[in-house]
């Protein structure tokens, strides 16, 4: 979603993402997370300015930047899981079997991870 599609929802009046990461490009910053005021129709920052009132913003500038929405990503429970049972011997299992099991158990945590690093 780009930072003018934000601008549209909020000027029509409709529904908008609670909390977005705007994306600068800048090495040295990578981006900023901002959070909706619904009382004053605009995203506040880290620094508790409002984005597109505060003078220190180029909004002109920002208009085809791009947005990641934050909350509605959700991680999903793991429904794959290695299943020879707690007492389970696991012997009737292949090797390659348990070695997906295990790869996706590793890329589960892997998201989780990602997910928290990126708040």
């Amino acid at each position: 979603m780009k930072v003018i599609d934000l601008l549209n929802k909020i000027a029509n009046g409709e529904e908008v993402p609670k909390k977005v990461f705007y994306k600068t490009g800048a090495e040295y910053t990578g981006g900023y997370y901002w959070n909706y005021d619904e009382s004053f129709r605009d995203y506040i920052d880290k620094a508790g300015d409002y984005v597109f009132n505060a003078g220190n913003y180029h909004v002109i500038d920002m208009l085809n930047m791009e947005v990641e929405v934050i909350e509605d990503k959700k991680i999903e429970k793991l429904k794959g899981y290695i299943s020879c049972g707690f007492y389970g011997t696991c012997k009737d299992l292949r090797r390659e079997v348990l070695f997906e099991d295990l790869q996706g158990i590793g890329n589960k945590i892997n998201e989780i991870i990602d997910h928290i690093n990126k708040e």
